[in-house]
């Protein structure tokens, strides 16, 4: 096994304790001194649901669930929303199931905007 993949590999189970340790935090309860880069997930009741990385922590948080987000900005907002209405599959031909053909309808609309604002509901914890 290649020396530097075995290295960041040995240390995956003391970073997720790690993330899983932090504290979880609510909307609106973001530090100020909180690192640009990091790991985040985001939890319900206690559940883990969607685990991410950014660059742009703070950034990234409120793309995930700020009502003017667009479907490729709100990724987990879409996810959501897709296993909502039971969209089953991703369609990356030109049609109804696309991004934008979604986009189109009123019903996912509808879908999305709760999801996003279901995602504030949502208890954040972010590697520090």
């Amino acid at each position: 096994m290649h020396p530097r993949f075995l290295a960041v590999t040995s240390s995956l189970d003391d970073k997720l304790n790690e993330l899983l340790a932090s504290k979880p935090l609510a909307f609106g309860q973001l530090p100020t001194t909180m690192p640009r880069a990091g790991v985040y997930l985001f939890t319900e009741n206690e559940k883990h649901l969607y685990v991410g990385r950014s660059n742009r922590l703070r950034d990234r948080y409120f793309l995930h669930c700020r009502p003017g987000s667009r479907q490729n900005q709100a990724s987990f907002a879409y996810k959501l929303t897709r296993e909502g209405l039971g969209i089953q599959g991703a369609s990356y031909v030109a049609g109804p199931q696309t991004r934008s053909g979604l986009a189109a309808t009123s019903s996912f609309v509808e879908a999305f905007t709760a999801a996003k604002f279901r995602i504030q509901q949502m208890v954040l914890i972010s590697t520090e």
